[in-house]
């Protein structure tokens, strides 16, 4: 098992020769003012389809969301696939469409992902039979063996189904018992943020025994909010503070960390507005420069009513968030009905690029952080 279960590099020369060749293909060539001259928009698309992870509509291999999920992740649109409670009716429909992902026709491994923490936040739940797995409220609260014990059966499960990656754990601190989306689901762990990084450690040295990544969530830091980022931007000026940075930099000093989800969170003094968002400083100043993270980080989901309030237009939510330092911008919902809405959100980031209102250079430091996490999957 353990030789099954550990986390390896993928074998094969020629997953390297591609990384490779489109790392070092030339996308952009300059003449002498400074302005592209001709440019290869393909390879510039499939750069841009990796920072994309989609939730779909749709409960079987049949379902058209799903066909379409299916070629928009093999003609690299997008680069991972993202299931939610409403996809799963059957435990044999969701294991067959987990399959067709995991060996779709991609140019790269797709990110298969589900946020499975346990308790009120549990997609693969005994209706399906599989097992309950405690809430991170009761399992904080109680000793380590259980937590290896909860942790582990959880782990199985999405090894199971073939799941790569869990959006999972919460390493926010229950600051806020009240709070709609943490406190009152018991989705903390403590608290107290050494316990928080305790507990959150076990959770992912399980996942990893069986070769899923994990994704910590959700900075820089919801415990303390008094509102749903669900449903409106949240701000946290008057009640964050420096703890609640205290489970990452713990983390990191584990060298745990293969990921890690921001949330809509406003904090005008500490960084500025909406954390996912330009003109916020959560990602550059306290994220990369301040915890020194040099990994890959993932938006909350961008069709929460805290971003698409604010904005007619999704695709310059898209570009927004990789100016603010996002890698994978997370679209859980499709948008609007249409089949060639992918192929809209990446044209329009593409062209952004084109016309220098988003930087080249960002895109492929992105890429590259992506390609690398990728790198570790089974």
């Amino acid at each position: 098992m353990k030789n099954i279960a550990q986390l390896s590099v993928i074998p094969g020369l020629l997953l390297c020769l591609l990384l490779v060749v489109l790392i070092v293909l030339p996308i952009v060539n300059f003449n002498h003012t400074g302005h592209d001259t001709s440019i290869d928009r393909t390879h510039l698309s499939q750069q841009v389809g990796q920072l994309m992870i989609v939730g779909f509509s749709g409960t079987n291999r049949s379902s058209p969301g799903f066909r379409r999920l299916v070629d928009n992740l093999e003609k690299g649109l997008v680069g991972g696939a993202l299931f939610l409670a409403e996809n799963i009716t059957s435990r044999t429909e969701l294991v067959a469409m987990v399959q067709q992902v995991r060996h779709c026709a991609c140019a790269l491994p797709p990110l298969i992902a589900i946020d499975e923490e346990g308790g009120a936040i549990e997609r693969l739940s005994e209706e399906y039979a599989f097992p309950h797995i405690q809430s991170a409220a009761k399992v904080g609260s109680g000793d380590e063996e259980n937590a290896r014990r909860q942790y582990r059966t959880l782990a199985q499960k999405l090894f199971d189904v073939g799941f790569n990656i869990n959006f999972a754990p919460v390493v926010d601190l229950n600051k806020n018992p009240n709070n709609p989306i943490i406190g009152a689901k018991d989705r903390s762990f403590s608290r107290d943020p050494y316990v928080v990084a305790l507990f959150a450690k076990i959770f992912i040295e399980e996942h990893h025994a069986f070769g899923i990544l994990t994704t910590l969530k959700h900075f820089p830091g919801h415990g303390s909010s008094s509102t749903d980022t669900h449903l409106t931007a949240t701000d946290v000026g008057s009640s964050w503070s420096q703890d609640e940075l205290i489970p990452y930099q713990r983390l990191l000093a584990d060298d745990l960390v293969d990921s890690v989800m921001v949330g809509h969170l406003i904090n005008e003094r500490e960084w500025g507005g909406v954390a996912t968002q330009d003109g916020s400083t959560a990602i550059h100043n306290l994220l990369r420069k301040k915890l020194k993270y040099n990994g890959v980080v993932i938006s909350d989901d961008l069709t929460m009513s805290a971003i698409t309030r604010k904005t007619n237009d999704f695709a310059d939510v898209l570009i927004s968030s990789l100016q603010a330092g996002v890698d994978i911008l997370l679209i859980a919902h499709p948008v609007k009905d249409g089949n060639d809405e992918y192929q809209g959100f990446n044209s329009s980031t593409v062209n952004a690029i084109i016309d220098n209102k988003l930087a080249l250079q960002l895109v492929q430091e992105s890429w590259e952080r992506v390609t690398s996490l990728k790198s570790r999957l089974k």
